[in-house]
């Protein structure tokens, strides 16, 4: 009998911890530790996100002693205060599902509240954070994928254009952006009268210039000076963009790279 009972008691893993309610402008932090008399004991307290304001926060937790805090990994405003107490004392983050309070209860300070009791009972997982490194190499890879998405989708469009105004280039060419096909367009943009096969005819390279005839039919179609325009917008992202899209070690030259596991 006595087994049982004590089985449904909770051990303390974490005497003293912190639980943090991170909002955009706002920190709502609650600490937690094991008072005279053995009972749990809170002390909460209010932070501004300023750079700061969060230092403030990391001398109270190292003045009181305390060695791990917990908040949620809700959106990017956690990436501040984790900034600050990187370093300085264990920090648990924490996935919000799997954390949800007892409904009609919820405010801030009672979640900085329900955080710093689940941690102080280990019941809490702390999800992976790697190395700073790492963190650095994951938004260079981002903003390249991001940029390459963003090039393909401008590319689509150009496809998308062509096909409104009957031009069909791209069932004859198998790159539309390859030399041929991007002579072809800049033949359109300059165009101010009626084309002839010899213009076309200018505009091949390599293989395509056997289907001069072929690529003079696609190009008859309703390209105006409204398409015109459009594909220079079009033209003018894809090439920006493109330029942007350079290999990590010259945007970040000061970055070493990753250990691999």
């Amino acid at each position: 009998m006595a087994k049982s009972q004590s089985s449904r008691i909770l051990s303390v893993v974490h005497p003293i911890c912190c639980g943090l309610d991170v909002h955009k402008e706002t920190v709502y932090a609650c600490m937690s530790w094991t008072g005279d008399s053995g009972r749990e004991e809170y002390e909460q307290r209010v932070f501004l996100c300023f750079t700061d304001d969060l230092f403030r926060l990391r001398d109270w937790l190292k003045k009181r002693g305390c060695p791990v805090v917990a908040m949620e990994s809700t959106g990017v405003y956690w990436h501040p205060v984790f900034n600050v107490l990187e370093g300085s004392v264990k920090v648990h983050l924490v996935n919000a599902r799997h954390i949800k309070n007892v409904p009609g209860r919820k405010t801030d300070v009672l979640d900085s509240q329900w955080l710093a009791g689940l941690l102080r009972h280990g019941l809490l997982r702390g999800s992976y954070i790697p190395p700073k490194e790492v963190r650095q190499w994951r938004d260079l890879t981002r903003c390249r994928r991001n940029l390459v998405e963003a090039v393909s989708d401008e590319k689509r469009r150009v496809h998308k254009l062509f096909q409104s105004a009957n031009v069909k280039i791209d069932t004859v060419v198998s790159d539309l952006f390859g030399v041929t096909g991007r002579n072809l367009m800049a033949l359109l943009l300059r165009k101010t009268k009626r084309l002839k096969l010899s213009d076309v005819e200018e505009c091949l390279r390599g293989k395509l210039k056997n289907k001069g005839q072929e690529l003079f039919r696609s190009i008859q179609g309703f390209f105006e000076k409204h398409h015109q325009f459009l594909l220079k917008c079009h033209l003018v992202i894809i090439k920006t963009r493109k330029n942007k899209s350079v290999p990590l070690a010259v945007v970040s030259p000061s970055c070493s790279s990753p250990t691999r596991h």
